[in-house]
This record gives C-alpha cells, structure tokens and sequence, in this order.
C-alpha cells in the first residue's frame, strides 16, 4: 500500500506537468498546477525519507495505554476499509480517531475492502461515547456524520442487491446505477463506479455461497428411501 500510494502520487505529479505545457491551460490554472505539483513532490520527498519499523507490541481486540492522567485505548472493531484497521479512542476526552473506517461527506476508496464487513464495523463504531470522530479524510464529525456514512452503504446495498437478485450482469449494473443525489455532493465521486463494483462482487460471492449451502432441513429430515 505504501509504495501504490508513492506510485500514485508521481503518477498525478505526471498528469499535472503534461497539464502545465498544454497550450489549452490558461494562466490561473497553470499556477494552481504548480502548487499542486510542488505540494506533492514535498510529500514524495518527505515519505522517500520515511524509515518503516516493524511493530514491537501488537493486539488482538484492544490494548489500553495510560500516559500521565490520559487514557488511551487502541481497538480493533473488525475489518472495514483494510483488514486491520485499528482506532484510537480518548474516553475522557470522548474523541475516537478513526482512520480510514470513516470518510466524512467523501466517498470510501475501497480497493482493499470488505463492504459488507465495513457496515458491521461503523454499527461498533457508533456504540462508542464519542462526541467528536476524526476521519481519514474529510472535516472531523459527529455520530451523525457517521450514520451518514454508514447510510451511504446501505443504500448502495439496496440499489446494487436487486440487480445481483435478476442476474444482471456487472456492466449493465455499472451502466444502470446513479450515485443517490444525497450523496452527491461528496468527495471523490470517482470512487462511485469502483464501490459499484465492490459491491456487487461481494453480494454475488454472498448469493453464490448460499445457494451452494447445504439444505439442513433435509438432513435434519431425511426422504424415507423408496419401498
């Protein structure tokens, strides 16, 4: 994940400068480019300097720290946005830190996500007595913000499930689905056809997974065999 975010960073770095020398670029957009392209070639220049070490104390559920009068507690809810996403909850304080578990007023990236696992994780999230919730990315919200977020989910699921229900196949889906206005003011609307797709893969391998379970019924009440 580090070096795709590297990777993605030069490639925007790329996109801009061939943006930069295009005749159809105007002044004021030229000089947008280059703050944009100096912004992210400090970052590269920053985390080309970073040293990653590996993790000394780890967890399993959760892991409580007390530093003075502070308490801080470190949890792992369930999977979501990654497979380990953990956050950091200040119970005095009623602040929790999220992560990537929540995206406020912005579409989630979900290239390594579990949707349907996701909703179960923001339904632990919103039984924390928190009054603040520090996203990864948008402006830091309330309980609110992310039974939001969590609708967003649920009426993607709504809106994908019939179409996976009819057999519909994954472009006509693509094709037929419309981000919901209410969520149309949110960031990284390109995110929309690739949660889409997310979503639709995991409700197939769902539809797939039962109707390859085995009947308990009929074990529990065998057909007598024929006389």
């Amino acid at each position: 994940a580090f070096n795709r975010t590297l990777a993605t960073a030069q490639t925007q770095i790329d996109k801009m400068r061939k943006d930069l020398v295009s005749p159809e670029t105007d002044a004021a957009a030229k000089e947008q480019l280059r703050t944009q392209i100096n912004a992210r070639q400090d970052f590269l220049g920053r985390m080309s300097r970073l040293k990653i070490i590996a993790p000394v104390l780890t967890l399993d559920d959760g892991l409580t720290l007390v530093e003075g009068k502070r308490e801080i507690e470190l949890r792992f809810l369930g999977t979501g946005h990654t497979d380990g996403d953990i956050i950091l909850y200040l119970p005095a304080e009623k602040i929790v830190f999220l992560g990537d578990i929540f995206f406020n007023a912005a579409l989630p990236n979900t290239q390594d996500a579990g949707m349907l696992e996701w909703m179960k994780t923001l339904g632990e999230v919103l039984k924390i007595d928190a009054d603040k919730f520090v996203p990864g990315h948008g402006p830091v919200g309330s309980k609110r913000d992310v039974e939001d977020f969590l609708s967003y989910f649920t009426e993607l699921r709504a809106l994908v499930g019939p179409a996976v229900t009819r057999g519909d196949s994954m472009e006509q889906t693509l094709h037929d689905i419309q981000i919901p206005a209410k969520f149309s003011s949110y960031s990284f609307q390109n995110f929309f056809p690739s949660n889409v797709q997310k979503m639709y893969v995991e409700l197939r391998a769902q539809q797939l997974a039962s109707s390859t379970a085995p009947d308990d019924s009929k074990k529990n009440n065998p057909e007598k065999p024929a006389p």
